[in-house]
């Protein structure tokens, strides 16, 4: 997102913990947000009807009102009903995704989260509706690639995209547990498995596997765990995929640097 379209998005950042917000603002703030916090979930549903957030990153373990419980009442308002809420979790298992699905959640982002992580998910919640809802593009949230030759820099820069992607990926798979839909489930499982053999990320396979035999014998539970350590895959690649563009960018900015150094001694 460019900064000088963030200069007008008000973004409310609620957690009981003051390191985490402070993280928000040293995040954000800089990339043009104007940044408010909250520490609890009666003073977010107060600070919300009162700034009208673009975007609210909302905490569930709190004293006093717990982030279920703000989520409810923020949903509930016809001033608050329209705005993207992205739970923040140290969580993010099946059974608490399905809770706050059910509640109204538009997203998650799972703690530890680094500033990328923040920036994806503000992209994503801002878009018109036709392209984020979730529940309707499960097709366009799975790369589709049947092309057998691909250059190596597109096809790095698809599998990149992919991997980030999983997660609202894994959220269309949390909404189909809860409708126990068992054909849709079992296609989008089909879906995840071959754009895994394309990209070549061998090992959730097996237990997307699992995952479809589960859902045949609606052993929901199972699928449950089963998703879980698929997103555990994803999770840890989107780590690893965050570090090594934010080492790429350090050498880029270090390269330029020196590039100016010798110019500035030729000047």
């Amino acid at each position: 997102m460019l900064k000088k379209e963030a200069k007008s998005k008000i973004i409310l950042a609620v957690d009981d913990d003051p390191f985490i917000r402070k993280m928000f603002h040293s995040m954000l703030e800089p990339k043009g947000f104007r940044v408010f916090t909250a520490n609890n979930g009666a003073e977010a549903v107060s600070r919300a009807l009162q700034i009208k957030p673009d975007i609210i990153f909302l905490d569930l373990m709190m004293p006093e009102v717990d982030g279920f419980r703000a989520l409810e009442i923020l949903r509930g308002m016809e001033q608050t009903s329209h705005i993207p809420i992205i739970i923040v979790t140290a969580r993010a298992d099946s059974a608490t995704l399905l809770r706050v699905i059910k509640l109204g959640a538009n997203d998650f982002i799972a703690k530890p989260f680094s500033r990328p992580m923040i920036m994806r998910k503000i992209k994503f919640a801002l878009m018109p509706p036709t392209t984020s809802d979730l529940t309707e593009t499960e097709s366009d949230a799975i790369t589709k690639t049947t092309t057998t030759f691909i250059q190596t820099s597109l096809f790095k820069e698809m599998k990149s995209g992919y991997i980030f992607k999983f997660d609202q990926i894994f959220l269309t798979l949390i909404r189909l547990l809860s409708t126990r839909e068992k054909p849709r489930f079992i296609r989008m499982l089909e879906e995840v498995a071959t754009a895994c053999s394309t990209y070549d990320i061998l090992a959730p396979l097996p237990l997307i596997e699992s995952s479809i035999k589960l859902v045949k014998n609606e052993n929901w539970n199972g699928v449950m765990k089963q998703l879980e350590k698929i997103y555990a895959i994803f999770k840890d690649l989107q780590n690893k995929q965050d570090a090594k563009q934010e080492a790429e960018s350090k050498s880029d900015q270090s390269t330029q640097e020196s590039v100016s150094s010798v110019q500035e001694m030729k000047n």
